[in-house]
């Protein structure tokens, strides 16, 4: 039974590539479907003083009554000051993927949210104290009674930069005993020094996934793994996850993303039978 659900397993992953490949090749981008909704999230600390609302989440159409549960994105530096990275139409946009993965039946309903950083958003002071608890009491507070969040599953995600501060970002949230504990940790090609596999292999998050790729960034892979697997005191391969993904070109580091989000929610999020109904 164990290896009838693990070539099951392997066989939806290996379609969900297929499907990422022939969604990439598509020139006319996707529109968000569902209500997106701009707030402010401790703009003092992220964002500069003309942009007051940093905050944006975003609720499908298939979200109900029903708690769900809530993605947290944490983009990498952004020394350009954009707002919203990768929840615009303008600079990469994961509402149009979240929805076709629910539609798909890949994942169950979630919002997507995400704070922006514009200032001093390099990669020694990107996320400087984050707080997911509080990010998400705000997340709530702006959508009222458009969704409800379960903060039994927060996933927080990050990219690049999002993962190389130890005082900031995933390597925080990692480390320091937030509330509540996540649901899931997801890196998509960050910084992989040892000491900060020994941070993330700390977290009390269910599942940890590391994605990343080497055609534009070489990294000591190696080292960041095994440190992880020595701090990673209940590691799990069925829950925590190492994948290289294949991904070519100059802007490899950037072309990852949408396709490591998919794998790792179709992993964290995957509708139980009863989703389906």
């Amino acid at each position: 039974m164990v290896g009838a659900n693990r070539r099951t397993e392997s066989l939806r992953r290996l379609c969900l590539a297929l499907w990422l490949l022939v969604a990439s090749s598509v020139t006319t981008p996707a529109v968000a479907a569902g209500k997106t909704v701009d707030f402010a999230f401790d703009r003092a600390r992220y964002v500069l003083a003309w942009q007051a609302q940093g905050g944006r989440a975003y609720v499908p159409e298939a979200v109900s009554d029903v708690a769900v549960p809530l993605v947290i994105f944490l983009h990498g530096t952004n020394t350009a000051g954009v707002l919203h990275p990768w929840m615009s139409e303008r600079n990469n946009d994961l509402r149009p993927l979240l929805d076709q993965l629910i539609e798909q039946g890949s994942v169950t309903p979630a919002v997507l949210a995400a704070p922006s950083q514009t200032r001093r958003a390099s990669i020694r002071y990107l996320w400087d104290d984050f707080d997911y608890g509080a990010f998400a009491q705000k997340t709530q507070a702006a959508l009222g009674d458009s969704a409800r969040i379960d903060t039994g599953r927060i996933v927080l995600v990050g990219h690049s930069g999002a993962g190389c501060n130890p005082d900031g970002g995933l390597l925080r949230a990692a480390s320091a005993r937030q509330e509540p504990p996540l649901f899931g940790l997801v890196a998509i090609d960050v910084c992989m020094k040892a000491s900060y596999g020994l941070a993330l292999g700390k977290s009390r998050a269910r599942s940890v996934s590391v994605f990343w790729q080497m055609e534009s960034w070489k990294r000591d892979y190696g080292d960041f793994h095994d440190a992880f697997l020595k701090s990673r005191a209940n590691f799990a391969a069925e829950r925590d996850s190492f994948e290289e993904v294949g991904v070519v070109g100059r802007d490899a580091h950037n072309q990852i993303v949408p396709r490591a989000f998919a794998l790792a929610l179709t992993q964290l999020l995957a509708p139980k039978p009863a989703d389906n109904s």
